[in-house]
């Protein structure tokens, strides 16, 4: 029989129990069995499994202090997890029973409906997958379908920019020509005609005119159009820049920079709403799929912003953990997470906007994009006090997207 690729941790102090649950899942399941709560949670964050099998009364600590524990970390928190305990036990924690992915057996085991749990928790595992993966091409293709069209307007305004700064850039030198040649015919006029009636109606018309404030408004209105015209051109440069889509292709990509990109491409949005500070620590680049990684730093900032009422600030820092890893975190001070969903917000279609404006997919995407880069993502928050995302991405490791 060919053995499931699916990994399962059990968690289980009694002896006969292991064994039973080696006979039963062992032939069609990759299963790892933990005595004590603390090797447990060792054998969880070094490799994590499919499905946990957990008892709830072990020696070392309870099996809700252990989910708690993987309901904090991000990369853990979306495992389900079959809870054995007595009816008694679970009552006592009700609260606690409010979390996802979790399904229950109440002792004394019994085989048939351990391969009955099992085996739909881990279907019903593998249908949210293929899921979250359908979610993930969707995203892709439409990210893939707004760049192509941004990156043609991008072209498409880069030819007629290029005829007006031409224009105004020779406008202003034919502005001082003609200048120029109008103070060299005044002279000789005054050279010539001291005292004429002509000459005092000329100088009158200049005054009249304002002469002297116009030719220097045009230098000024000239300056002012060629700045305009080049801070148009800095943006579709980097429109062009953020649009530019390479399909899963994998290369070195400076962080900080695409960071950067990301800034100035949504710098109205994110200005009226927040004051960026920036503390990088100079992290080097990276292989990884350098647009998508910027998608994911575009989500988090938007998330941000929007969830400052008024005007905030937004600080993103920068540095490594030990010699593996890298990390980016965003903080805002915002108006939190509550507690209660902040196990959800990575969950495709979860929104807590109105309506009509967000369809619950900025968060999910970002997190799907982290995950297949091998990376994970934490969060920190207190209600009213804002949010801290820290997002890891290993150094020295190449993604191998598929």
């Amino acid at each position: 029989m060919v053995q499931s690729p699916f990994k399962i941790v059990a968690i289980e102090d009694w002896p006969s129990n292991q064994r039973m649950l080696l006979d039963t899942l062992g032939n069609d399941y990759n299963i790892r069995v933990a005595a004590t709560g603390v090797l447990g949670l060792r054998l969880i964050q070094d490799d994590p499994p499919d499905l946990i099998f957990l008892k709830n009364r072990l020696q070392d600590m309870l099996g809700f202090e252990i989910i708690r524990n993987l309901r904090s970390c991000i990369k853990l928190q979306d495992i389900p997890v079959i809870l054995l305990t007595e009816s008694s036990m679970l009552e006592d924690h009700l609260i606690d029973w409010q979390i996802d992915n979790i399904d229950y057996i109440f002792e004394p085991i019994n085989k048939i409906v351990v391969l009955s749990r099992v085996k739909t928790q881990l279907e019903l595992r593998s249908v949210q997958n293929k899921l979250k993966n359908q979610i993930w091409f969707y995203q892709m293709e439409k990210m893939d379908s707004i760049r192509k069209l941004v990156s043609g307007i991008a072209h498409e305004l880069n030819n007629p920019l290029g005829y007006v700064y031409s224009n105004i850039n020779g406008l202003k030198q034919y502005h001082q020509d003609i200048f120029n040649i109008l103070e060299s015919a005044e002279r000789m006029i005054e050279s010539f005609s001291e005292g004429c009636r002509d000459l005092n109606a000329y100088k009158q018309l200049k005054n009249d005119l304002y002469f002297d404030f116009i030719k220097q408004d045009l230098i000024n209105i000239v300056d002012e159009s060629r700045e305009g015209v080049e801070r148009i051109s800095n943006i579709v440069k980097k429109l062009c820049d953020f649009s530019r889509f390479e399909k899963e292709a994998v290369h070195l990509h400076d962080i900080e920079s695409g960071i950067d990109v990301v800034l100035d491409v949504y710098q109205n949005e994110l200005q009226k709403k927040a004051t960026i500070i920036k503390n990088y620590n100079g992290i080097s680049p990276i292989y990884c799929v350098g647009d998508q990684i910027n998608q994911v730093f575009t989500n988090l900032l938007i998330n941000a912003a929007q969830a400052i009422e008024e005007h905030g600030t937004i600080t993103i820092n920068t540095g490594y953990w030990g010699n593996d890893w890298l990390w980016v975190e965003i903080v805002d001070d915002g108006i939190g997470i509550p507690e209660e969903i902040k196990s959800k917000i990575f969950d495709p279609f979860f929104s807590t906007k109105p309506v009509g404006q967000g369809v619950g997919l900025g968060l999910a995407l970002a997190y799907k994009i982290v995950k297949d880069h091998k990376g994970f993502i934490n969060v920190f928050s207190l209600p009213g006090k804002g949010a801290k995302f820290q997002v890891y991405l290993p150094v020295n490791t190449t993604p191998n997207l598929i």
